[in-house]
């Protein structure tokens, strides 16, 4: 039974492409000596309506050097892995994934680029088994 952060986890690391653009993996918080580029994600709930409920998905892109295009790259296919379906996942169903916002942002490493990209979430409770 998967959370929208734990969907995302096994969309990103299964997709081999994006893999090979991000030796450094996929994790939800920041390590010690970490390969670059890497991946950092998190999910904030919004709304507990029932029975739709509403959130955040926050994807960090690091990369070493100043290669925004690189960082460009990994968004397009991030964005390619996570909006292209509905997802049902035993816990939640109809999770989808829409993408919102990305930006640059200022990081007090000069040798590091931080690239966040947002998206929203929108899932279901899964219906009940009789």
């Amino acid at each position: 039974m998967s959370s929208p952060l734990s969907q995302a986890y096994e969309l990103l690391t299964g997709d081999a492409d994006l893999m090979a653009l991000c030796p450094g993996g996929v994790g939800s918080a920041w390590v010690i000596e970490p390969a670059f580029p890497r991946l950092i994600i998190g999910h904030s709930g919004g709304s507990d309506a029932f029975p739709v409920r509403f959130g955040r998905l926050t994807v960090d892109i690091f990369a070493e050097g100043n290669s925004v295009a690189l960082c460009e790259t990994i968004r397009e296919r991030i964005t390619d892995i996570l909006t292209a379906e509905v997802h049902d996942t035993g816990r939640y169903s109809a999770l989808r994934y829409y993408y919102s916002s990305d930006t640059r942002v200022a990081d007090p490493d000069p040798a590091l680029i931080h690239w966040m990209v947002e998206y929203d979430t929108r899932y279901g409770r899964a219906p009940e088994e009789d």
